[in-house]
């Protein structure tokens, strides 16, 4: 059959009429299923399923559509059509009518017409089930932000445990190989505002958000778990759990091995009986509580927390990640206010010893010994073996990353140092530590200038955070930047008039040497309020250099600062790095300046 004849079969037979009322109703049906069917609680395969009857449908319904017909008085098969002729002049008698060019054109548009239902149809299903759409396949979801669970009970005191509850699945999504978790700080950030699930995505770098809440009453726990593409803001998957406060553990692995099923059918869920449930609910609340005190990273809450994780202890003497927790915190007090190191190495290495032996795959107790071997013990190469056995067990665990960038960069091995950095930052974008390692770096690095571009923006970000504010005034006082000193400087001299306005005579110092006699006259005040190495930095940007050799050495000699191996690679002691002396410092801490 020719194409115009073929043409005129389908109009004649409404071929065409039913292409086009097919394709309305079946782009309906996927908006309506697309629409209704996640409000209905349905699994999100029913929707794609519809489509595909839909796209299958279409074929079968033309073919019944040539073959039959609708009429009043049923369906009935459509009749053979007579031989259309037309009368010609000229001719012996009537002959085959032949299209005319404005008819060919008219058939040529009705395909065209035709096809483009079918494909407009095929986009619809595309755009909203395809890769980039709400129903995006669960593969293509390989990260994801868990923000804070809200503490919904009625008394409103159970924050500390619907963030133990969010803490809990973080670490158990980060032990899954190819999710990419972002880290605590980052998520937390987030706590208790109304930010956008699309723009919480975009500045975390995840594909996929859980949020939820916690209500408890008494001994009975509900918790709400809903899963959303961070893309569209579509919700993926939820679900409500009622269980009894005992069973905390078991809520926590449903609910992380329902996430890993519904983001990537070939992640292996992580298995309940990695984690032994503490002994009592009390331990464990004791253990939240505490792990809540460590993120808070002051002397005084860091204290408390090992109180509590000792509390813990005592309800649970086999409770290995309270042993962990307590070891953390005790590998990073001395750098936060006042603690023998001999004590924080003593009682840090064996409670990460006594987590280990209970469960040698806890990847905090391993980080835990590298930060003690790091800047207690000065043993760099022990450090990074601790580290990469911690990212052996957790390669998402962003703390490790960032502790092993610091080895490395005391190494002298900037390059390995950025990479793990950078990784650390991308998992926990919004962690202040995080950053304030990558500012160091770029400062050992010769890039001071963008460093202090990190710690203006941590500083504005984290008024609080000391360790940003004492390196940004030292940059400052190293480049001569009087405003970056002033921006922090009674931060950094706890509200001591005195000691700011000395800091800013260094800089001034730094900028202009006639102002170097002014910049002298306040280093005493600088030694009694700053440890004995940062009063070094301070004297090697007065010019003094004898004198901050002598300090470096008091500080090698006491093994009393946590923040020495960082200090000795400060821009501000380049001068002293022909120094025989210095050399000799460096070497006993096993730091390596990099030429």
């Amino acid at each position: 059959m020719s194409a115009p004849n073929l043409f005129s079969e389908l109009r004649r037979r409404k071929v065409l009429r039913v292409a086009g009322m097919y394709a309305v109703g079946a782009w309906a049906v996927v908006e309506v299923s697309a629409t209704t069917f996640p409000l209905l609680g349905l699994p999100e395969w029913t929707a794609r399923f519809v489509i595909v009857l839909a796209m299958l449908g279409l074929p079968v319904a033309l073919t019944l559509s040539w073959f039959f017909d609708v009429t009043a008085g049923g369906v009935v098969r459509t009749p053979e059509a007579a031989p259309a002729v037309v009368a010609v002049s000229g001719s012996a008698g009537p002959v085959p009518a032949v299209a005319t060019a404005a008819t060919m054109r008219g058939r040529a548009a009705g395909f065209f017409g035709l096809g483009m239902l079918v494909a407009l149809v095929t986009v619809a299903a595309y755009s909203r089930f395809g890769p980039a759409g709400p129903g995006a396949t669960r593969s293509s979801i390989d990260s994801i932000a868990v923000l804070p669970f809200a503490d919904l009970s009625s008394a409103h005191d159970q924050e500390y445990f619907s963030d133990g509850m969010t803490e809990e699945l973080l670490d158990r999504l980060a032990r899954v190989e190819g999710l990419r978790v972002a880290a605590r700080t980052s998520s937390f950030a987030f706590k208790n505002t109304d930010a956008d699930i699309r723009e919480i995505g975009r500045r975390l770098g995840v594909r996929s958000v859980l949020e939820g809440s916690v209500r408890r009453e008494g001994d009975q726990l509900r918790v709400t778990a809903q899963l959303i593409d961070a893309a569209t803001g579509y919700h993926l998957w939820s679900k409500t759990y009622d269980h009894e406060v005992s069973s905390v553990f078991t809520i926590q692995d449903e609910i992380a091995n329902a996430i890993v099923s519904e983001l990537r059918k070939q992640f292996t869920p992580v298995s309940v009986a990695e984690q032994r449930a503490p002994a009592s609910v009390r331990a464990h609340e004791l253990y939240l509580q505490a792990v809540a005190r460590w993120h808070n990273r002051s002397d005084v809450s860091v204290r408390l927390a090992i109180s509590l994780f000792e509390q813990a202890i005592a309800e649970d003497p086999e409770y290995a990640e309270a042993y962990a927790g307590l070891a953390q915190a005790y590998a990073v007090l001395p750098s936060l206010g006042e603690l023998p190191l001999q004590e924080a190495i003593a009682k840090g290495a064996a409670a990460a010893a006594q987590a280990l032996a209970l469960n040698a795959g806890l990847a905090d107790a391993h980080a835990a010994l590298g930060q003690i071997a790091q800047s207690f013990e000065w043993d760099l190469r022990s450090a990074e073996r601790a580290y990469r056995r911690a990212l052996t067990f957790n390669p998402g665990y962003a703390t490790a990353h960032q502790w092993y960038a610091e080895t490395l960069m005391m190494l002298g091995r900037h390059g390995e140092a950025q990479e793990h950095v950078d990784i650390a930052i991308e998992l926990d974008p919004l962690s202040p530590s995080a950053q304030a390692v990558r500012a160091y770096l770029l400062a050992v690095r010769g890039q001071v200038d963008a460093a202090l571009d990190v710690y203006r923006d941590v500083t504005t970000l984290h008024p609080d955070y000391d360790i940003a504010l004492v390196n940004r005034a030292l940059l400052g006082v190293h480049t001569g930047r009087i405003a970056d000193v002033e921006a922090v400087a009674m931060s950094v001299a706890e509200g001591d008039a005195e000691v700011a306005s000395a800091l800013g005579a260094l800089a001034r110092a730094r900028a202009d040497a006639t102002q170097r006699d002014a910049a002298i006259a306040g280093l005493p005040l600088l030694d009694r309020a700053l440890p004995p190495a940062l009063a070094a930095l301070c004297h090697a940007a007065a010019g003094e250099h004898a004198a901050a050799l002598e300090r470096l050495a008091g500080s090698v000699d006491r093994r009393d600062d946590a923040n020495l191996p960082f200090i000795l690679l400060h821009p501000l002691l380049e001068p002293l790095h022909t120094s025989a002396q210095f050399r000799e410092l460096v070497d006993i801490v096993g730091v390596v300046i990099a030429d």
